[in-house]
């Protein structure tokens, strides 16, 4: 019932200087009580239809086409999106006062700009200690931004045809399967825990994109890399050993993260064996302690609990 009390007008209101744009704004009107509410866009009073209360686009090669309907898909959409947000509002509470839906509503809009949305999940994930996973967005974001050329995009935006155009212009830049699927699977991620949030409907704008992981030609150094490597005259550079020792460390513990080498202590060895958890997935792994990995430990002996001088 309560529906038939609201309404939501899109109007203009021209600028009194010559040759201007004016504003566009909605009023929105619930049981005799209306409320403004002033949107971000402009437009000439040549691109308004008073009749019809709706922005019409100037002449198909109009240096202004593309800004106009892009203004026009924008209004189109917060005129329905409002008129919704409201209802549901209203459900909920219908004494609420109309100007504080609309307080709301700008609230709700400042969250539909994507790139202002994954800078806020990327700071989450920073504070949440996360870094590792925060730069790798922040990655994907930059790539994004490359290829949109502002910070003008909203989530609605978001389609599958935008996101085939990014993939070939990934592809024009010779960006190889896999890191196209890295950053395509980032930005999915982003969306939807948008649409989770209800910021965004789902539309499944990544159905088309590659998101899969492509076969890649295996690289591996021999033993005789290895042995070149450990025979290799650094010239006593102390900084050149310590990171030839981490290397070969890691090569004997069966390729371990730098991550987990920073953090092994003195009771990580037991019974002639390494164990140890993943930093990242806290998995157990075990690994026989064999005596080039005793001489590289017994080189960096200095009290600490640490095995190797990489934390203090």
């Amino acid at each position: 019932m309560m529906s038939m009390h609201l309404s939501l007008q899109l109007q203009f209101r021209p600028s009194r200087i010559e040759g201007k744009e004016g504003t566009l704004f909605f009023l929105l009107n619930y049981k005799r009580t209306a409320c403004q509410y002033a949107t971000q866009y402009s437009v000439l009073t040549s691109e308004w239809d008073a009749s019809k209360s709706c922005v019409v686009l100037p002449s198909k090669g109009h240096p202004c086409y593309d800004v106009v309907q892009k203004i026009r898909k924008r209004v189109r959409w917060e005129q329905t999106r409002l008129l919704r947000f409201a209802q549901e509002r209203l459900e909920e509470d219908e004494f609420i006062p109309i100007d504080e839906i609309v307080v709301a509503w700008k609230q709700f809009v400042c969250q539909q700009h994507f790139f202002n949305y994954m800078d806020v999940v990327i700071t989450r994930l920073m504070a949440a200690k996360r870094i590792g996973t925060a730069r790798k967005y922040q990655s994907a974001l930059q790539s994004f931004l490359r290829f949109i050329g502002s910070r003008d995009l909203m989530l609605f935006e978001i389609t599958a045809e935008l996101m085939e155009d990014y993939q070939q212009w990934l592809f024009r830049h010779a960006v190889c399967m896999n890191t196209v699927s890295f950053y395509m699977r980032i930005l999915r991620a982003v969306f939807s825990r948008a649409v989770k949030q209800r910021l965004v409907s789902q539309t499944y704008p990544f159905a088309e994109v590659y998101t899969g992981v492509a076969a890649t030609r295996k690289r591996a150094i021999d033993l005789d890399g290895i042995q070149r490597i450990k025979d290799a005259d650094l010239g006593g550079d102390s900084r050149l050993e310590f990171a030839r020792d981490l290397f070969l460390f890691s090569f004997y513990c069966r390729g371990m993260a730098f991550v987990d080498m920073a953090h092994l202590t003195r009771d990580s060895i037991s019974n002639g064996s390494l164990c140890y958890h993943r930093q990242k997935t806290r998995q157990q792994i075990v690994v026989k302690w064999e005596q080039p990995m005793q001489e590289i430990v017994d080189r960096y002996a200095n009290g600490s609990r640490y095995l190797l001088p990489i934390l203090q």
